[in-house]
């Protein structure tokens, strides 16, 4: 292997290195800052918890299982880092991205998207209700979160994509080297450089099983902020400030 430059970085274990900007490096940096931003949250809460235990043993319990909540989506986070470094699927997940039966807070990925949709019918909480300062650090955090998460999944969409069309090309490469009767694998070296410059080529994304939990992720650190929302703010104080 090639020395490593100061712009570079490990891509695979013995897979060379890639540039510090290239689409896995950005998507496991999101990654990365999506748990460390949870990862605060969760200090927060260690004060609000000691704050409640005194006062209100309800929101202690609460916030408890909020914190417990948050952990569940750092876990997640780490298992999809694990299964694209590995190229293992994960557990639950249909391969696909059709469902499966994994959960978070006792609910499947798609039982967490009706929740988001109809926060109304679950949480008493208006649909789309926009975030205010009003709502308190932890509500504000938990918003912080969802958008972080989103940022996950926009990168994960891009790398997933560009890995998608470098396999096409490759493929499409090797079967016009066989039928002209040249080198393969230089056939799809050239093919990847092309295809590499162009970016914009339609064709579906790979891992489609990750691109499936991180979608849900949003709307789960929604599902969050809705019920911390309905357990600490009368729900009338909340529809003045609707989408």
């Amino acid at each position: 292997m090639a020395e490593k430059k100061s712009y570079e970085t490990a891509a695979h274990a013995n897979d060379g290195y890639v540039t510090k900007d290239d689409a896995l490096i950005v998507f496991r940096g999101a990654l990365d800052h999506a748990q460390a931003e949870i990862i605060v949250a969760q200090a927060v809460l260690d004060q609000e918890v000691l704050f409640a235990r005194s006062i209100d043993p309800v929101r202690e319990t609460n916030l408890k299982r909020l914190q417990s909540e948050l952990q569940e989506l750092v876990d997640v986070l780490r298992d999809v880092m694990t299964a694209e470094y590995t190229g293992e699927p994960l557990p639950g997940i249909e391969p696909d991205g059709s469902g499966g039966t994994f959960r978070l807070f006792g609910l499947t990925l798609d039982e967490l998207q009706e929740h988001s949709h109809h926060a109304q019918e679950h949480y008493g909480i208006p649909t789309m209700t926009r975030p205010d300062h009003r709502y308190g650090e932890v509500y504000a955090r938990l918003n912080l979160i969802r958008t972080e998460l989103r940022q996950v999944e926009v990168a994960g969409v891009r790398l997933f994509r560009e890995r998608a069309a470098i396999a096409a090309a490759e493929q499409a490469a090797i079967a016009a080297a066989e039928q002209a009767g040249i080198a393969a694998a230089e056939e799809a070296d050239n093919a990847e450089q092309t295809q590499n410059a162009q970016p914009g080529s339609q064709v579906e994304p790979a891992r489609p099983d990750l691109l499936y939990v991180l979608n849900r992720l949003s709307s789960a650190a929604h599902v969050l902020m809705c019920r911390h929302l309905s357990e600490v703010q009368p729900k009338a104080e909340t529809t003045d400030y609707i989408l």
